[in-house]
This record gives structure tokens, sequence and C-alpha cells, in this order.
């Protein structure tokens, strides 16, 4: 996940102060269709692991949906900007602090340092992992390999930017794709489910 460009810096703060006024909505990559399909998955799921929380929008509804007694690992680096500070970081905190649920863990760090973390501090395995963070070669490859060894038997995968799709930014270049072609689609241990514009959907056998 790189640093945000200063252009992308200066939109972010735009978008940030219109969404303070209430003048805009958080933003979610997501497509509708990928978001349904996300939901229903994540439905009474106990332990579950969001990588890349941007403003929030999925790890929301994630709360509402999941076992209400389960745990939510948000993992998030929330870069700071010129400001001092990450507008998204801000939004998404405010946002699913709506959410009445429930037990949330922010864990301000990359992928593959959040396993580390979890792997060191409880040995209760994850059954829902959404990944949407870094989607270079080298990103999703770190985040994969740290968390796999962490999934439970019957865990669903859900990785968004994993397809070529015309509806979402993803293309044959990108590092996600890629990857998910040529790892995780052949890893013996997982099934196929579903694939909904660029979010791919495995379970673990």
């Amino acid at each position: 996940m790189a640093l945000p460009s200063k252009r992308r810096e200066m939109s972010d703060m735009k978008f940030f102060l219109l969404w303070a006024c209430g003048l805009k909505k958080p933003f979610s990559s997501t497509t509708k269709k990928e978001r349904l399909t996300l939901y229903r998955h994540v439905a009474g799921k106990k332990n579950v692991v969001e990588i890349g929380v941007y403003h929030g929008v999925n790890t929301k509804k994630f709360c509402q949906l999941m076992d209400p007694y389960g745990v939510l690992y948000a993992v998030d680096p929330f870069f700071k900007g010129r400001a001092g500070f990450s507008t998204m970081k801000v939004i998404a905190h405010y946002e699913v602090g709506k959410c009445e649920n429930r037990n949330i863990k922010w864990m301000e760090c990359l992928g593959h340092e959040a396993a580390r973390i979890h792997a060191s501090e409880s040995s209760v395995p994850i059954d829902f992992i959404f990944i949407d963070g870094d989607h270079s070669y080298a990103g999703i490859k770190s985040d994969w390999e740290a968390w796999r060894p962490l999934l439970s038997s019957g865990c669903i995968i859900a990785l968004h930017d994993s397809e070529v799709s015309p509806n979402t930014s993803a293309n044959a270049d990108t590092g996600s794709v890629i990857y998910t072609k040529e790892v995780i689609s052949n890893d013996v241990g997982l099934k196929k489910l579903e694939v909904v514009d660029s979010l791919s959907v495995f379970e673990r056998i």
C-alpha cells in the first residue's frame, strides 16, 4: 500500500471537508454486487478480518451482520497526510462507531503485520477474511502468506480486485489479479465458490 500522493491527499482532504459538512457519504471501492456478496458470506461469522478499511463502509456492515459475540479485526495503516492525520481514519472510526456491536479491534498496520500480531496474541482461527489492501503482487503475497495458516476449516476468503472486471479498476496487469490466478486459485486446500465483478470468494476445505 503506497503512501498517498500530493494530488491524492488534496482530493482526500476535499472529500473529508465535504463529508464533515454532510455533503458526501463514505465511499467504498466495492461495487453494490460485491458488497451484497460480502454481506451474505459474513453473516453469522465469529472471527472476521478486513484488510483495507478505507472509510469503513463494509466494516460497519460486517459489525451488524456477524456474530454479536465475535471479534472484527479492522486492519488499515491509515497513513497520515500533510495535515498530520488520516482523513480516512477519522471517517472510518466515526462511521463504524455508529454500530452498536460489538468487539472491534482496530489494527493500524499492514495486513501481514496484523497477522503476526494476531498469531502472537490469540489462537482463535479466522472464519471470514476480506483482503482489500495492497493490490500489488508483493503486497497481496505477503498478506496471503501471513494469514493463510490462521484460517479455520470452512473459512470464507474474499479477495477484492482479484478478477478482471469492467466495473472496477482491476485489469490483467493488477498484482492481486495475477497472484490470485497463479497462486490462490491453485491452492488445493481451497474451493472457489463464486466470482462477482472483481471479487473472488473461496472456502477453505
